[in-house]
């Protein structure tokens, strides 16, 4: 899945940004606690500001780091993004079949392997229907 920057709205870097740094500003899909039933398919997307002192370069990833896969890749490519801009990463998930509350774990990572910025997450309630 191709990530796209979008440039309508920035945010300004700090003067004391880290050299690579990501903002969470908001869940763009399936906020936390959304039921859904088992096995249901979804996208999860957050919205996120670079807030670094860089631009994330290409091959920058977003990728599972731990709680429920949901069926999930174990990674995204985010595209290159300049500093101050945002972005919105996606993933394609599936509702694990028991039922729960149940939470999806993500970071970014630069190509050399180094995670940065918030952590991510996915958390959704599986409920069947009875």
């Amino acid at each position: 899945m191709a990530i796209s920057p979008s440039k309508e709205t920035s945010v300004s870097p700090s003067t004391t940004a880290r050299p690579y740094d990501a903002d969470f500003i908001n869940d763009a899909s399936i906020d936390d606690g959304t039921i859904m039933a088992p096995g249901e398919k979804f996208v999860k997307s957050w919205t996120l500001a670079n807030g670094g002192a860089n631009a994330w370069p290409a091959g920058t990833r977003l990728i599972y780091v731990g709680g429920e896969r949901m069926g999930a890749t174990t990674g995204v490519d985010v595209a290159a993004l300049a500093c101050g801009e945002q972005t919105v990463v996606s993933v394609d998930m599936v509702a694990p079949e028991q039922p729960g509350l149940k939470n999806s774990y993500w970071r970014l990572v630069l190509p050399d392997g180094t995670r940065f910025g918030d952590h991510l997450w996915c958390e959704i309630n599986v409920v069947t229907s009875d």
